[in-house]
């Protein structure tokens, strides 16, 4: 059935099935079992480099139910981090030369790269403390192990790509870039534009530090 379904979704009509299919599933005590069919079935189905990605029912299914029980812990894991950042007027994390104007504008974006690293350690070091793994709900932690599983037997070579992509693409970084969405900062507090380009910065080198890539001086 997992397979079947994640091939004949539309991709038109895959966002809103996957909210029904998931409201249904939560209904009947199956969400968990239904997740371990669809990524077994997206492993299984597909090549190397199309797996988890786009918006595919896995995907999104996957990405809904995070949301759902991972509020809570996401705030309590970022919520204090993220409400200093945009509640700060004056920060800046552009890092292109060619975005910043200015005789001094090399140095700037010099200083904004070093404020980049700086600003998404702290966010390293939250999510990779001990107690604020400890509190991760054991669901999503079963998701990342069902990743690993079907990672280890179908692409043994990518393992730690793919759990990175479930934990930083399709939970940490959505809820870093539209905090407001997940209730993370206090009513009233939404991110402007300036602060958005900044969590964007921030969950770009996220991204990157998940797939294994390093970061380059022009980056």
């Amino acid at each position: 059935i997992c397979t079947f379904l994640s091939k004949k979704v539309d991709s038109a009509e895959v966002d809103s099935f996957s909210k029904s299919l998931l409201s249904i599933s939560q209904y009947t005590d199956y969400t968990m079992t239904l997740i371990h069919g669809l990524l077994k079935a997206e492993f299984k189905n597909n090549q190397v480099n199309t797996i988890l990605r786009g918006n595919s029912l896995t995907t999104k299914l996957n990405s809904a139910f995070c949301r759902s029980v991972g509020q809570e812990y996401l705030k309590e894991l970022f919520g204090s981090i993220i409400l200093r950042l945009v509640t700060d007027t004056d920060l800046n994390l552009e890092t292109t030369l060619q975005k910043v104007s200015g005789p001094k504008a090399d140095v700037l974006v010099q200083e904004n790269r070093k404020r980049v690293l700086d600003v998404t350690q702290e966010f390293v070091d939250r999510f990779t403390d001990s107690d604020m793994v400890d509190l991760m709900p054991r669901k999503i932690r079963a998701i990342a192990a069902f990743t690993a599983e079907f990672a280890r037997k179908y692409t043994p070579d990518r393992i730690l790509p793919f759990l990175g992509g479930f934990v930083l693409l399709r939970f940490f970084n959505p809820a870093i870039i539209t905090p407001e969405t997940l209730n993370l900062l206090p009513e009233g507090v939404t991110p402007d534009k300036q602060d958005r380009s900044n969590l964007i910065t921030i969950t770009r080198l996220l991204q990157k530090l998940s797939n294994q890539v390093l970061t380059t001086d022009k980056e």
